[in-house]
């Protein structure tokens, strides 16, 4: 149940609660913590700095940039919002909380459509949340993309207070539990969502990107995809032996190019053309 809109006092108190949870090691000790501490300290309905009305919890990584930095990952909104204009279709492959998809969802408007793709079972009640606090009502994929479509696969569940950090590849020994999950086709999902493009699309897939560029990949070199964010974890590629090189060379091969560069850690932007 959503609690009413806090007071400045009642945020400042939240991020001071914060600060000592963060410090917390290690990350299993943290989490419990963190959930013990959870009942006092409830999901709270804030606005960011942009305005964006947000239902978030002041333990968890978006949480605490919300509250305590006025806003989630703030290169990626300054990006999109060069990236989008109205009317937009927006593809949000990686969507957690729902907090980019609600922001995308002002931008684009009424004549834009936001489709969020998001594995992770207990995340989809707060991707509702958080698009209709700001009047958004997007197409929610409750599977993933980079698999054959109907197929199941396995996703590393890591702790509630850093669920964005959750993989397929990604065994980090604090992932506690184990979550199956559907595999859906670039083309199912613009059945289900009734469109023929997207216009922007945002990848964050912790490592799995390969995966999903290659499920892409007829898609992009049919030029229905005009702009993309590609999120790289080179961290969790380069020990399994997969290169980010390698995937950006493909989306290269599919018409893409990259507007920014750097040393495949974090966002590329690249756009349709030479």
């Amino acid at each position: 149940m959503m609690t009413a809109e806090p007071t400045h006092a009642e945020v400042a108190e939240q991020i001071r609660s914060l600060e000592w949870i963060r410090r917390v090691r290690p990350a299993p000790v943290q989490g419990f913590v963190a959930s013990f501490m959870a009942a006092r300290h409830p999901r709270l309905v804030v606005c960011d700095d942009q305005g964006l009305r947000l239902y978030v919890h002041p333990f968890t990584n978006a949480g605490m940039q919300v509250i305590k930095d006025g806003g989630y990952e703030t290169e990626t909104r300054q990006a999109l919002n060069r990236l989008l204009t109205p009317g937009d279709v927006f593809l949000d492959i990686g969507a957690n909380e729902g907090i980019l998809s609600a922001f995308v969802g002002d931008k684009v408007g009424r004549t834009g459509k936001v489709i969020s793709v998001e594995p992770q079972n207990h995340l989809l009640d707060l991707i509702r949340i958080n698009c209709a606090l700001n009047g958004i009502e997007p197409t929610i994929i409750n599977g993933a993309i980079g698999g054959a479509d109907g197929t199941r696969g396995e996703l590393n569940i890591f702790p509630w207070i850093n669920s964005g950090a959750s993989s397929v590849l990604n065994r980090n020994r604090f992932a506690g539990r184990k979550q199956t999950f559907e595999f859906y086709s670039i083309e199912r999902i613009m059945e289900l969502a009734e469109v023929d493009h997207f216009d922007v699309v945002k990848i964050d897939v912790e490592g799995f990107e390969g995966s999903v560029i290659e499920a892409m990949a007829d898609v992009m070199s049919a030029g229905k995809v005009s702009k993309m964010l590609l999120d790289y974890h080179d961290w969790i590629l380069e020990p399994r032996g997969l290169s980010a090189e390698a995937i950006h060379k493909r989306v290269e091969s599919c018409g893409m190019h990259a507007v920014t560069r750097s040393k495949f850690a974090g966002y590329v932007v690249y756009e349709r053309g030479s």
